[in-house]
């Protein structure tokens, strides 16, 4: 097994080499980087999302999503800490635009959870083997933020310079 700072000189000397373009060389690079990243570093933190608790009004939940440029918010019972699920704000749009008035809980949709420390390349095959967009990072029981599909591959295009931006 080699080191990041070992496979960062094989990348370098294989380009020197002639066997790798620059342009080849750096996209390496990011992924190389990015697989160090973990999910706290990544993640959205919990101060910064939009949340809706399960048993609101589908007024009301309407209302948090129209304030948030999110497209899925993660959906609480009783305290923030406890979520259950997502809500795609399309899935809240068609329910207010049928007149609806179904508990909101049956509109959730399943959520997965990761740890803050899981790598960015192993987060990726997660949600991808889940089938999911997005994922709860919780440490202990608590909700620490959100990592989305969107936050890792930004982190990979942008080398991670960049905010977080959950969709």
């Amino acid at each position: 097994m080699h080191s990041p700072e070992e496979i960062e000189l094989l990348i370098a000397e294989s380009r020197d080499g002639g066997l790798l373009e620059p342009d080849e060389q750096e996209r390496l690079r990011r992924a190389l980087r990015l697989s160090q990243r973990t999910a706290r570093e990544l993640m959205v933190p919990r101060e910064h999302l939009a949340m809706v608790d399960a048993d609101a009004p589908l007024a009301q939940a309407m209302q948090t999503a129209a304030a948030s440029p999110y497209s899925r918010l993660p959906a609480y019972r009783g305290a923030p800490d406890n979520v259950i699920g997502t809500l795609r704000t399309k899935d809240l749009a068609l329910q207010y635009i049928e007149g609806a008035t179904l508990p909101l809980e049956r509109i959730v949709r399943p959520v997965a959870t990761v740890d803050p420390g899981m790598q960015a390349d192993r987060l990726l095959a997660f949600l991808r083997e889940k089938r999911v967009h997005q994922a709860m990072v919780r440490e202990d029981g608590r909700l620490l933020g959100l990592i989305t599909v969107q936050d890792v591959l930004g982190a990979f295009l942008t080398d991670g310079r960049e905010g977080s931006n959950p969709s």
